[in-house]
């Protein structure tokens, strides 16, 4: 297994909330690296 990090995909869709979703979890994602990096 080592030290790499998992891997998820996600399948979304243009349609219905997918967007809006995508786009929060976007800036969510954004804000949160600096958090998850190693390098400080």
């Amino acid at each position: 297994m080592g030290d790499a990090p998992p891997v998820a995909h996600f399948l979304v869709t243009k349609d219905g909330s997918d967007p809006a979703l995508m786009e929060v979890l976007g800036v969510k994602r954004q804000q949160s690296e600096p958090l998850m990096s190693t390098d400080g």
